[in-house]
C-alpha cells in the first residue's frame, strides 16, 4: 500500500507573523455528534502563576481527506494584550499548550498532546516558539556524505548526558572521531511523559524531548558530529507508544468506537510494554513515514536505529517495518 507524506503545514502549531494556527486530525470525532476540540495555551513563564489561566479557544470542525475529521483554529498572539496585567502573553519565546476534548456521551479530557508538535514543556504539554528562527547549518553541511553501511564504527550515546551542553558535545565528538568512531546512535529523543525515562514509551515524535534541549541544540549535535566525520544515528519507537500519545488516550479514555491509530497489530509481543500501534491503518503508516523524512530533512539525521521490529514486522511484502523502511529510502 503506498504512503503519503502528512501535511505538516496544517498540522501542530505553525506560525505566521506572530498569528499561530493550530491543526489536529480526528477521525470520527465529529462536531456533529456533539464532540467539541478546543486548545488551551499559556506563555511559558506564565504557566506557574497560580494568577494566570491558559487562554481556550475553541476549534473549527471540517472534513478534509484523506482522514476526515479534522479540528483548526487561527489565534493572533504576538503584540495582542494580557488578560492579566504583568503576563507574559503577546511577547516573543516558547509557549506550552494541550488539546481538550469534550465527548457529550461520556465528559471532558484535558491534557491532551498534540501527535504534531514540533517542541514540548514538561510533562504532557506540546510547545512552540513564537518568533522561532531556524537553524544556520555549517558551511560544510551541504558536502557531508553518509559512510557506507559497511563501514561503520558506531558507539551509542545517551543524549541526556550531553543535554543542550553544546562544549560538551564538541569534546566528545572530537575525542570518538580520535578513536576512529564515525557514527552515534543516539538512544531515543522522542518526547515521553515521565521526567526520567529511557525514551521507549514515546508520546510525541517530531521533536526532541525538553529534558535535551531545544531543536537548534540537537540541530548544532548533527552539525558538530558531520563536521568531525561522525555520522547521526537516532533510535524510532514506532511500534508501540506511551499510553499518553493522543491516539491512545483520548480514543480510549473518551469511548470512541473505533481508533484510527491504534490496534492490535503488535499481537502479543511485548504486550506488558506499551501500547500497540497498527500499520494496517493508513494513518499510521503515513505518520511515521513523515516523522522519518522530518528527522531526514529537519535534523539532518544519518538514519535510525529500529526499535522492537517484532512489533510491526508482518513479512518482507506486508505493510509494517519493511514497507516503511522501504518506502523511507527508496
Amino acid at each position: 500500500m503506498a504512503v503519503n507524506l502528512l501535511p505538516l503545514a496544517t498540522l501542530g502549531a505553525i506560525e505566521t507573523n506572530g498569528t499561530v494556527t493550530f491543526g489536529l486530525w480526528l477521525p470520527w470525532v465529529s462536531n456533529a455528534d456533539g464532540n467539541s476540540v478546543t486548545v488551551k495555551l499559556i506563555h511559558e513563564h506564565d504557566q506557574f502563576l497560580q494568577n494566570v489561566p491558559a487562554r481556550e479557544f475553541p476549534m473549527a470542525h471540517s472534513m478534509r481527506a484523506p482522514y476526515g475529521d479534522f479540528w483548526s483554529v487561527t489565534v493572533p498572539i504576538a503584540g495582542t494584550p494580557p488578560i492579566i496585567s504583568g503576563s507574559a502573553w503577546g511577547t516573543a519565546g516558547r509557549y506550552v499548550y494541550r488539546y481538550r476534548i469534550n465527548n457529550p456521551n461520556v465528559g471532558g479530557l484535558d491534557w491532551i498532546i498534540d501527535p504534531c508538535a514540533r517542541e514540548f514543556g514538561v510533562g504532557k504539554l506540546s510547545a512552540f516558539t513564537l518568533g522561532y528562527q531556524p537553524y544556520g547549518w555549517s558551511v560544510s553541511e551541504a558536502s557531508w556524505h553518509t559512510p557506507a553501511l559497511v563501514d561503520l564504527t558506531l558507539y551509542e550515546v545517551n543524549i541526556a548526558e550531553l543535554g543542550g551542553d553544546l562544549e560538551r558535545t564538541r569534546d566528545l565528538m572530537a575525542y570518538l572521531s580520535d578513536l576512529g568512531v564515525n557514527a552515534v546512535e543516539v538512544m531515543p529523543l522522542s518526547n515521553v511523559a515521565a521526567s526520567v525515562d529511557w525514551g521507549y514509551l514515546p508520546i510525541g515524535y517530531f521533536g526532541v524531548d525538553e529534558r535535551f534541549g531545544k531543536r537548534s541544540d540537537f540541530q548544532q549535535l548533527v552539525d558538530i558530529a558531520h563536521q568531525h566525520g561522525i555520522a547521526v544515528i537516532v533510535d524510532a519507537v514506532y511500534g508501540h507508544t506511551g499510553v499518553d500519545f493522543a491516539y491512545y488516550d483520548a480514543y480510549t479514555r473518551l469511548q470512541y468506537r473505533e481508533n484510527p491509530f491504534m490496534g492490535p497489530f503488535a499481537k502479543d509481543y511485548f504486550s506488558s510494554f506499551g501500547k500497540s500501534t497498527d500499520f494496517s491503518r493508513q494513518l499510521t503508516r503515513d505518520y511515521f513515514f513523515t516523522v522519518n523524512h522530518h528527522w531526514l530533512e529537519v535534523y539532518h539525521v544519518d538514519g535510525f536505529r529500529y526499535d522492537c521490529v517484532p512489533n510491526y514486522w508482518d513479512g518482507p511484502l506486508g505493510v509494517g517495518y519493511a514497507s516503511l523502511v522501504y518506502e523511507t529510502y527508496q
